[in-house]
């Protein structure tokens, strides 16, 4: 019976540690004049680092600028698809975008997409998505 405890918390806590490892808490998008790959300098003129609640300062995923970014569960995040890695959950509480903060989803999400697709682009992902009118 303790044993079946044992193995059930450790399941649950490998669960929860997998789901809060998949949670952008830092999003960072490179030049390729500043990556150290040079094989990824290369091939994409930017990279995306993406830092977990795991991963500290110095410490990051280097993957190269591709994907989509899509809706999420709920109207406070975004979803980033990346070909390599898979999904990954954007929360968009607390966000600074090129250092200016932002205190609302919607301008967040906004910004985000004409940031990531350019200013037409942009527009057009967030009117499919259906956060415009």
């Amino acid at each position: 019976m303790m044993g079946a405890q044992i193995a059930a918390t450790a399941t649950f806590c490998m669960v929860l540690f997998r789901a809060r490892s998949r949670t952008i808490h830092r999003l960072y998008v490179l030049p390729s004049e500043v990556i150290i790959n040079a094989s990824l300098a290369k091939k994409h003129k930017r990279a995306l680092v993406l830092q977990n609640v795991w991963q500290f300062s110095g410490q990051g995923k280097v993957l190269p600028f591709a994907g989509t970014l899509e809706r999420g569960t709920h109207d406070g995040e975004v979803i980033l698809s990346t070909p390599e890695e898979g999904s990954y959950i954007l929360p968009l509480e607390n966000v600074k975008i090129n250092g200016k903060p932002y205190d609302s989803a919607h301008s967040v999400k906004e910004t985000l997409f004409k940031e990531w697709y350019g200013p037409k682009k942009g527009s057009m992902e967030l009117t499919r998505h259906g956060w415009v009118d």
